[in-house]
């Protein structure tokens, strides 16, 4: 069936990253028209692991239409299982449950992931959505009755509204903020890893992935990208650069130098083996950025969600989770509005602003869940700083996790449905 598209508002989205094209699917079910831009002239193949939380998939799938096929390229997981460092081995000490509602969590290598959303947007071929590459924008214009992006080449593209998911160096953000524009803040660590084929790893027969290690050298998380690749990664305290500098950081020679120095007295399996076969030439870096808390997310006519809102490290593996809530509660709300008699950018503003509203507690919440995560991970250099930290860590696991498993519940943050709350705030 068709939906028809009268009196519907035409929605530019700026980024054709992971929420823009989840957006402009929600919307085209709701029968909403999109025109997407971005400005790279093809999909940047781009990124490691992403984990999709139930929280995430409940939007991916009702709203989004494409959990089957997540199912078919990725690797769905029940709980992450938590081990800390012991006699010459890594001990399970618990786990948390992710699977909430009868929804399980899923790893998928994040293009994989773009590109499945990239390819439900063409399933609208109807009209409902248009996606632009190499579309550049330059700045926005708003009036009473529109709102004009401007592209570098000179092309103008008018919308009733224009929702910025162009990521933490958002365009749209710096409009929404005007003079006042705020920075995205440096984690204070580098995130290293790579990328390694499954008979590279001596995997214990009896550990389940994706798997947290706490050890006196720090943390690796440790997940599958699919059936036959495993993708893992620690932290290290290493100063700002830019992203120039970054890269020459990687290609240099300092990044795996850092990675050794830091683990490669370490003889415990799997942790040998992931950092034994890890080189100059596969290492990965991740250098994670956080925005500051905003003073406003939107304008009467535009709106920004996703990184460009609300970036957050990757410490929870909620990220992502995040932009696809964000998804989630704006399709709804944009799926149910009315204009006014008097003013259809009066009415869109009081529809971001309900928006903001609802968002802003819950990300706040687990902005601070993963700062307090963070704060955790880091190197312990005393034998005795060691053996308290390991004593809170399973004591912690024994005395409210469940069952022989020792499994926290996560529902806090899994169980959130996006197409449940009440939207009226």
């Amino acid at each position: 069936m068709t939906l028809a598209l009268v009196a519907r508002p035409h929605v530019i989205i700026v980024g054709a990253g992971l929420a823009g094209p989840a957006l402009a699917s929600a919307l085209a079910g709701q029968g909403i028209r999109s025109t997407v831009l971005e400005r790279h002239s093809t999909p940047q193949n781009i990124g490691g692991v992403i984990l999709v939380a139930p929280n995430a998939m409940r939007v991916l799938d009702k709203q989004v239409g494409i959990e089957p096929r997540l199912r078919a390229a990725g690797c769905t997981y029940d709980a992450i299982d938590i081990y800390t460092e012991g006699s010459g081995s890594l001990n399970r000490v618990g786990g948390f449950m992710t699977t909430n509602g009868n929804v399980r969590g899923l790893t998928i290598a994040r293009p994989v992931l773009q590109n499945l959303l990239l390819d439900r947007c063409q399933e609208y071929d109807d009209g409902r959505i248009t996606i632009r590459y190499s579309s550049r924008l330059a700045r926005i214009q708003e009036d009473k009755d529109a709102v004009t992006a401007v592209l570098e080449d000179g092309t103008e593209i008018k919308g009733d509204i224009l929702i910025g998911a162009d990521g933490i160096g958002s365009l749209v953000r710096q409009h929404i903020l005007g003079e006042t524009p705020v920075q995205p803040k440096y984690s204070g660590a580098v995130s290293l890893g790579s990328v390694l084929r499954r008979d590279q790893v001596q995997l214990p027969a009896t550990m389940q992935l994706p798997a947290f290690f706490y050890t006196r050298s720090g943390t690796i998380l440790l997940f599958a990208m699919d059936d036959d690749t495993i993708q893992w990664a620690t932290t290290s305290p290493v100063p700002d650069r830019d992203r120039h500098s970054w890269q020459a950081y990687r290609e240099s020679g300092q990044a795996i130098a850092q990675l050794q120095a830091d683990w490669g007295h370490v003889t415990i399996e799997p942790i040998a083996s992931l950092v034994r076969n890890t080189n100059n030439e596969n290492i990965r870096l991740w250098a994670p950025y956080e925005m500051p808390v905003l003073p406003r997310w939107h304008t009467a006519r535009t709106c920004v969600l996703g990184d460009a809102a609300h970036a957050i490290p990757p410490s929870m593996g909620q990220g992502a989770a995040q932009a696809f809530e964000d998804v989630g509660v704006l399709s709804r709300l944009l799926s149910e509005y009315k204009p006014t008699s008097t003013s259809t950018s009066t009415s869109f503003e009081s529809t971001f602003a309900q928006f903001e509203a609802l968002r802003r507690p819950r990300v706040d919440m687990i902005r601070k869940m993963t700062a307090k995560a963070e704060s955790s991970r880091g190197a312990t250099s005393s034998n005795l700083g060691w053996y308290v930290k390991n004593t809170v860590i399973r004591g912690a696991f024994m005395m409210f996790g469940k069952g022989k498993e020792c499994y926290m519940n996560g529902g806090e943050v899994t169980g959130y449905d996006a197409n449940a709350i009440d939207v009226q705030v």
